[in-house]
């Protein structure tokens, strides 16, 4: 008669649950960014560029993709607070849409209705 044996699987769900956690945590940092004011307002202009509004009525939007200064400004809260909490939590991966191909790396910061917002490298 064949011997079963039994595996425990409490190691399994305990590193399931951390990577949960860590996961969690991250997921409320790009939250919250998304709803800071000034992103917020991005989003908008973002969905109403998609929707077919003219760039120029879009100044958050337009600022941010012709200045350097505007860019950072948006980008830096996220990085600086995502970069510190995949430290804490390495179990985490990063909550955009990300891709390397052919050389390119795309991490897509923000989508809405028809456009989307992403860095390029």
């Amino acid at each position: 008669m064949p011997r079963i044996m039994r595996r425990d699987r409490a190691p399994a769900r305990s590193q399931a649950d951390a990577i949960d956690s860590a996961q969690a945590v991250v997921e409320q940092l790009r939250d919250q960014w998304r709803k800071s004011p000034q992103v917020a307002q991005l989003l908008a202009e973002l969905h109403d560029y998609g929707r077919g509004a003219d760039l120029r009525d879009c100044a958050a939007l337009a600022e941010c993709l012709t200045s350097t200064t505007a860019a950072t400004r948006v980008l830096a809260p996220l990085f600086v607070t995502m970069g510190q909490a995949l430290r804490g939590h390495p179990l985490a991966h990063v909550p955009l849409r990300h891709q390397f191909a052919h050389g390119v790396c795309v991490l897509e910061l923000m989508r809405a209705g028809q456009a989307s917002l992403s860095l390029m490298d």
